[in-house]
């Protein structure tokens, strides 16, 4: 499922959060300056926008892994929110500190 706004220049995101919604995680795709966030239900996201990197080919995980803040590949990003799978899709409330 494509965001009716989405645009082919960050399809790297858009195709990040239909893998997402496909194998169960309850996130939520939104507008981010002039590309887009991937919001999880634990407050975590994922971006790609013109500021994340400057490379319209990475997204930019802050999902509270070794990845984090660094560019990666859309290959990269689907093993680790299918890794994070559990903890991502856990509400922030619900989390252990």
């Amino acid at each position: 499922m494509r965001h009716p706004k989405a645009k082919t220049k960050y399809e790297e995101i858009q195709k990040l959060y239909d893998y997402c919604l496909k194998i169960g995680i309850n996130a939520e795709l939104v507008k981010l300056y002039d590309g887009y966030c991937i919001i999880f239900p634990n407050d975590t996201d994922i971006i790609q926008h013109m500021g994340s990197y400057k490379n319209e080919f990475c997204v930019e995980p802050a999902i509270g892994c070794r990845r984090d803040y660094t560019p990666c590949s859309l290959d990269e990003a689907r093993y680790l929110v299918r890794y994070h799978k559990e903890r991502l899709n856990r509400r922030a409330n619900d989390e252990q500190c």
